[in-house]
Formats: structure tokens, C-alpha cells, sequence
């Protein structure tokens, strides 16, 4: 019998947080389909094996079947329930409907954990501008961001795991998502 999956969930502060976070976990990645037709980071995304799906809420029940088959193939997940990147000073809202796949699919256990940026340039950042050399967010352009931070010195990112989440008969996902979100925005 296949072993339950682990469904990580985490802030999302930068397309930089990828290449971070998969360095450390083997899971694949939850991603917006429009993501699987971006010049060099769909390519990569689908050779990563990045469980795309469609956002909108018509297409809620399909999302969750596709990323259950993940699940069923003993894949643990990484999702970014806040459903957007943030400036990286802060944790956005989660969306409670990102985590209706722990309580329908093969998921043992929630393990939240924080992407947080420790230093960029050498130091520790302390006004936007420091944050935005690592965090893309709003509408900043692509190419830009890539190139001022190939520019940089780079960055020190910090990825905090707190304890796990273990799902119960009784878990739903308003409640995994409240605690998740608490424990992810506690170092903040």
C-alpha cells in the first residue's frame, strides 16, 4: 500500500523561491496553469513535474482531482496558499479553498514552513527596495527583477519549518489553513 504524501505549504515571496525551496524538498511544486507557457520557466517547471491547475473557481474540482493523482502516485506537494507573491515583509492571507486537497486526497500530515529573506547584498535588508532584489511582486516586469538580481550580490534565504500538521478524520481545510497561516507568519 502507498504511504500518505505530505502536503508542504509555505509563504511565496519570488520566482527565486523555487530553485530555493526545491534544493531541499523532493515534492513537486502546485502552480497556475498560465505558469506551463512562460518562456524558460514552463519548461523548467514541467521537468520539475509541477502540478498545474486552473485557478478559477469553475475549475476548483478539477484542480483538486489532478493534484490527488499526484498524491495517489505517493508525490508530496509544495503550495503557496497565499495565491500570489508578497513584497517579503509580510505574509499574505491564505486561501482556505488551496487546502481542500488534504482533506479529499492521500495527505498524513500539513508541514508549514516560512520562506524568509536573511540577507541580500551582504546585509540584512531593511527598507523595500533591499527586499525587492529577491521579492517580485505587484506588477513588477520579469526580466528586469532577473537581471538586477544576476546583478547582486544574491541572497541569503532562510527557510524556517515548523511543526507538522497531522490530518485527522475531523480536519477541514478552514482550520488547516488557519493554522498553517499562523505558524507560517510567526517569524514575521
Amino acid at each position: 500500500m502507498q504511504s500518505a504524501s505530505c502536503l508542504y505549504v509555505s509563504n511565496h515571496i519570488s520566482y527565486l523561491d523555487i530553485p530555493v525551496i526545491g534544493s531541499v524538498l523532493k515534492a513537486s511544486f502546485v502552480a497556475k496553469e498560465e505558469v506551463r507557457n512562460w518562456p524558460v520557466f514552463g519548461f523548467l517547471s514541467t521537468l520539475q513535474q509541477t502540478a498545474f491547475i486552473k485557478r478559477n473557481r469553475s475549475a476548483a474540482s478539477e484542480g483538486t482531482s489532478e493534484l490527488n493523482n499526484f498524491l495517489k502516485d505517493g508525490k508530496n506537494l509544495i503550495l503557496f496558499p497565499e495565491g500570489t507573491t508578497s513584497n517579503g515583509t509580510e505574509v499574505l492571507p491564505f486561501k482556505s479553498s488551496f487546502f481542500q486537497v488534504a482533506t479529499t486526497g492521500n495527505v498524513q500530515h500539513v508541514q508549514p514552513f516560512t520562506v524568509k529573506i536573511n540577507q541580500v547584498n551582504g546585509i540584512e535588508p531593511v527598507i523595500q527596495s533591499d527586499y525587492d532584489i529577491y521579492a517580485w511582486h505587484g506588477d513588477m516586469d520579469l526580466a528586469p527583477h532577473l537581471w538586477k538580481f544576476a546583478k547582486s550580490k544574491g541572497a541569503v534565504i532562510d527557510l524556517v519549518f515548523h511543526d507538522s500538521l497531522t490530518l485527522s478524520a475531523n480536519s477541514d481545510r478552514k482550520t488547516l489553513c488557519n493554522h498553517s497561516y499562523e505558524k507560517v507568519k510567526s517569524p514575521y
